[in-house]
């Protein structure tokens, strides 16, 4: 719960919906006369001044903007034509089209940054209003493997058991966040150690608890989803002794929680690795002698798929 409280301000400050403009620069040299020098000095006067006035810079295929600088040389003096053009927009999308000359010299930088930010960059909006595509709410699919770990009375009468679990559910996208009820059916296995016979053979409890589940996830990036989680339900318990054949067995009321991180490898497929607290309220003897709870931390690792 601190995690997502943490996570909260962050969640709030995305939504903003605006990003700063991507430019690229493409620079064009008179053949057969080309300075590659002089091309690394125009193409990086261009990209500071791009920064210095808000510009994020890109690659000419992903980029909002595209500036194209052609120079030429004449004696000592140097003529840079500029064209800037908004990408992916119709007839053409040529903002501005302008012209700087200049000499040969050590101002020669700070002269284009000028010229660049008086004639070019006034003309292009600094931030692009982002369209945010509102994610399709989907049915899933999870899988996991448990390792139990009894804790607290549970302790005294086990040893660890293992396990694993099933839910099927639909997810809710909420901007960051994500809101995933379902229903979980689980299957425990515990080798006791207090609930042996004279020939040393001991008694074994199953639990199997079927439990309706809410997950809340946060999107820290599009890979890595950590989440909280808690359900509520009943459990089969059963205890089984292999010696005299005896067993009994009945439902209790069932709760769980669980803390994890979901790593989505893919839109449909994703593995989470959580830790997750079982308890089973149990009548004092009713199944297990001495026993009113059977509570434990089971540390499981999973796939998720989500259609």
């Amino acid at each position: 719960m601190i995690l997502f409280a943490l996570l909260i301000p962050t969640a709030v400050s995305s939504q903003e919906g605006t990003r700063p403009a991507l430019v690229s620069t493409v620079i064009i040299s008179p053949e057969p006369h080309r300075k590659s020098e002089l091309e690394k000095a125009i193409k990086f006067s261009i990209l500071t001044q791009l920064e210095l006035d808000g510009f994020a810079l890109g690659e000419p295929h992903s980029s909002d903007y595209m500036i194209r600088a052609s120079y030429e040389i004449i004696g000592a003096n140097l003529s840079i034509s500029f064209e800037a053009r908004e990408i992916g927009t119709k007839g053409g999308g040529i903002i501005t089209e302008t012209k700087w000359e200049g000499t040969l010299s050590l101002k020669m930088d700070t002269e284009i940054q000028n010229a660049v930010h008086r004639l070019i960059t006034r003309k292009m909006k600094k931030r692009i209003r982002t369209e945010e595509k509102k994610p399709e709410n989907k049915w899933n699919l999870d899988l996991d493997f448990a390792r139990f770990i009894p804790i607290s009375e549970s302790n005294r009468i086990a040893k660890l058991g293992f396990g694993g679990h099933v839910s099927f559910g639909y997810v809710v996208f909420l901007k960051k966040f994500s809101l995933n009820p379902s229903i979980k059916v689980g299957l425990i296995w515990i080798s006791t150690t207090s609930f042996c016979s004279d020939n040393g053979t001991c008694s074994n409890i199953t639990m199997v608890p079927l439990a309706v589940e809410i997950k809340l996830s946060y999107a820290l990036s599009r890979k890595f989803h950590p989440y909280f989680a808690g359900g509520v339900g009943g459990a089969w318990l059963f205890k089984y002794a292999y010696s005299h054949k005896e067993d009994q067995a009945g439902i209790v009321p069932y709760v769980d929680a669980a803390l994890g991180i979901d790593i989505r490898l893919a839109d449909v497929f994703g593995v989470f690795v959580e830790t997750e607290l079982h308890n089973a309220f149990e009548k004092v003897g009713a199944i297990i002698p001495n026993t009113s709870h059977i509570t434990g931390i089971a540390l499981n690792i999973g796939t998720g798929f989500r259609y």
